[in-house]
């Protein structure tokens, strides 16, 4: 407990089946005053029938099971844990200038990132 000043968990709540769980174990082993950084695929796109997929080296396209977690759950699920903070970035010209083929994803979310914080 209370041990850690910042926990990160990396695109990986959106393959688990529940997230309140998990929230919570990262709140815990976080000192007063540390914080937790969250980053998950937005449900929009897992709601569209577009799972978390990645290209490999090998040029294999590659999809990952997803589970569908509202920003909702996520919101409840940290203030449960007594955290608070959330953004969802939105694909705007500079990521589409990064990224080209997320052209077709421009204005719509990309993401659910939050920084939380222990009082």
């Amino acid at each position: 407990d209370a041990r850690f000043e910042l926990a990160l968990n990396a695109l990986v709540l959106e393959h688990l089946p529940e997230v309140a769980g998990p929230i919570a174990e990262l709140a815990r082993v976080i000192v007063p005053g540390g914080a937790i950084v969250v980053s998950v695929f937005h449900p929009f796109f897992v709601l569209r029938g577009i799972p978390a997929h990645f290209k490999h080296v090998d040029a294999v396209e590659y999809e990952m099971p997803s589970h569908v977690h509202l920003v909702s759950d996520y919101v409840r699920a940290v203030k449960q844990a007594g955290l608070e903070e959330l953004v969802e970035p939105i694909v705007d010209a500079a990521i589409v200038d990064a990224l080209p083929n997320f052209e077709k994803h421009r204005g719509h979310p990309l993401a659910v990132i939050f920084k939380a914080s222990k009082a």
